[in-house]
């Protein structure tokens, strides 16, 4: 018998570069459902979330591009308020600028320049308040300078009041079925008759309740349940970030609750109601009046809504300070927030989710107001009264839609990593191109812009048959249909995050849904 050496590696041979060749790896990511958040430590990121989202708008199941916005009509000078008057049939909408109110409805024809209802204001700060009477429905409008209007769906007239010159109203809100109104620059509130819209108003003098001095900006019904109970109270807020709380009716037993701090409200148009909560945008964040009655100021900021979001928020007080607009879009389900916008700046605002909290930035959008007008989100951009959330273009122009995932270090922080393969998961039902790249090392910077994405278009394709990035994907859907493919990618780094972007040019919204992305890599040794 003849014994042959073995070819078997012995157990003590070194490892050659050949034996240690890296496998191809895989890692999901589901779309960032949780929103924006830039408050955490880049390494320690939440998953389902993102560094970078700009006109994605975050829901349960993915993540879709906003629609854009067409022109309404125009005004003669800068819109600086937006309202409406609902009662009867359609809902007539109402836009002010610094001398003027004008009507227009949501079948005006777009680009329509509006005619003034009424003139020779000289102020276009207003606030409104609709109310129901036995003798109809008046919307009255305040603004601080001029005598208050009242519209009952037919023409505008100046209501009667005594006790006060309704020229110094600043703001109207209602509370136990009395018209609120407080005196411009004044810690004085009024208040009218049960279910009056004019008449006698009553001084509800706050004078030395509050401790930082200041003075009154806004009131508002505030509830620890979702709407009108036995519960309601009423808050006034300052312009120095103080609440006062009250319940009672005035004319019988109403009382103080107690007063506490928030943060400086960032404009007497900057807060909204979500069930009976009133959220406020102060510099500290987005406060709900709720926590303020329960937490210390100093442990505010941990209870703000915007609390995943605080460095970009932060950064928007610095550069434009107050000023700020928001309205709820409960039909879209997200609350639209627009810090002002500086000269030479890219308009940049917020949209919560009003169901998960989750958050989105806006770009493109030059709000010098915002409003909920009929079923639409609506806003003042100098002249212009643009409907939002309707078409695939701001008003003619493209926009990019864009994610960048929070970097991931995939399981070996230590290790560098080399993308391979990605594949974007979407649901849509338009045509549309949709672009992948790899951010690597804290790095954000995008790739150029995908191909236009024009839903309109009728461009013929077969998926796996057509180039990517190069012909639509399919020629639209009855019905949501499912879509992905692999291709290739590159970047290498430590960490690497996934991005994904849409370039939304037609007339059609892009009505697409993300729902992952699947990324193969391999590992390099560790250093």
């Amino acid at each position: 018998m003849v014994l042959r050496p073995s070819r078997a590696r012995p157990a003590d041979r070194k490892q050659t570069e050949t034996d240690k060749r890296p496998q191809s790896q895989l890692k999901t990511y589901a779309a960032p459902t949780a929103g924006l958040v830039t408050a955490v430590n880049l390494s320690q990121a939440p998953a389902s979330t993102a560094v970078v989202l700009d006109n994605f708008l975050p829901y349960e199941a993915g993540s879709k591009p906003r629609g854009g916005y067409v022109v309404k009509a125009t005004t003669e000078s800068d819109v600086t308020k937006l309202f409406q008057y609902r009662a009867g049939g359609a809902a007539e909408f109402f836009a002010a600028d610094e001398t003027k109110i004008y009507e227009f409805s949501q079948a005006t024809p777009e680009g329509t320049a509006l005619t003034a209802s009424v003139t020779g204001q000289t102020s276009g700060e207003y606030s409104a308040l609709e109310t129901e009477t036995a003798g109809g429905s008046f919307l009255t409008v305040v603004n601080g300078a001029d005598p208050a209007q009242q519209y009952n769906g037919t023409s505008w007239s100046v209501p009667s009041f005594t006790g006060v010159s309704s020229a110094l109203l600043s703001h109207v809100w209602a509370y136990r079925n009395r018209q609120w109104f407080i005196e411009k620059n004044t810690m004085s509130a009024w208040y009218l008759g049960i279910n009056s819209v004019s008449g006698t108003a009553t001084e509800f003098p706050l004078a030395g309740i509050f401790n930082l001095g200041g003075v009154l900006l806004f009131g508002e019904t505030f509830s620890s349940d979702a709407g009108d109970g036995l519960d309601d109270r009423t808050i006034f807020v300052t312009d120095q970030g103080e609440v006062a709380i009250y319940s009672g009716d005035p004319a019988v037993d109403i009382a103080l609750q107690g007063v506490y701090r928030m943060g400086e409200p960032l404009g007497r148009d900057a807060y909204f109601k979500v069930g009976g909560d009133v959220m406020i945008c102060t510099r500290e964040g987005l406060i709900p009046v709720s926590a303020v009655t329960s937490k210390d100021p100093g442990a505010l900021q941990a209870q703000a809504v915007s609390r995943s979001i605080e460095p970009d928020w932060r950064e928007s007080v610095q550069i434009g300070g107050a000023g700020w607009s928001v309205s709820k879009y409960e039909r879209g389900g997200f609350a639209f927030i627009a810090p002002p916008t500086l000269s030479g700046q890219v308009p940049r605002g917020f949209a919560v989710s009003l169901r998960t909290g989750a958050w989105t930035t806006i770009t493109g959008w030059d709000a010098n107001t915002m409003a909920v007008l009929g079923d639409y989100p609506y806003f003042g951009s100098g002249t212009s009264i643009c409907q939002a959330e309707t078409g695939g273009t701001d008003d003619g122009a493209s926009f990019t839609c864009s994610i960048c995932y929070q970097f991931d270090h995939l399981g070996a922080p230590a290790v560098i990593k080399r993308a391979g393969l990605a594949r974007m998961t979407f649901r849509s039902r338009v045509s549309f191109n949709a672009k992948v790249s790899i951010a690597s090392d804290y790095n954000t910077t995008f790739q150029s812009a995908p191909a236009l994405s024009d839903p309109s278009a009728t461009t013929d394709s077969l998926w796996d048959v057509s180039s990517w990035d190069v012909v639509d994907w399919g020629k639209g859907f009855s019905n949501y249909s499912v879509t992905s493919k692999w291709e290739s990618v590159s970047g290498q780094g430590f960490v690497l995050a996934p991005q994904v972007q849409i370039l939304s040019a037609g007339v059609a919204r892009v009505d697409c849904e993300l729902v992952s992305i699947d990324l193969t890599y391999m590992s390099g040794e560790p250093l």
